[in-house]
């Protein structure tokens, strides 16, 4: 995964869009705008299951969290749920 300035590229497009979604014909799409998807666009060799705990890691949960709400409000929902079940 790229590191440095292209890492820090990657999360300045990337970081915290929500998806667009278009309704055509009384269906509903998501447009090609994930976070993932992005990503892909910006650096064709991103794998998301290898790379993306490698940009967590450099990035840091904590800049995560305070530079996106929606993920922010998603990993305060998981952990409330985690705590929960115990």
């Amino acid at each position: 995964m790229a590191c440095g300035s292209k890492l820090l590229q990657v999360r300045g497009t990337a970081c915290c869009r929500t998806p667009s979604v278009n309704v055509s014909n009384g269906e509903t799409a998501v447009e090609d705008t994930a976070p993932s998807k992005r990503l892909l666009r910006l650096y064709p060799r991103y794998r998301k299951t290898s790379d993306g705990p490698l940009v967590i890691a450099e990035i840091g949960i904590d800049a995560i969290r305070k530079d996106c709400p929606h993920a922010d409000a998603w990993l305060t929902a998981v952990n409330t749920g985690l705590t929960r079940q115990r």
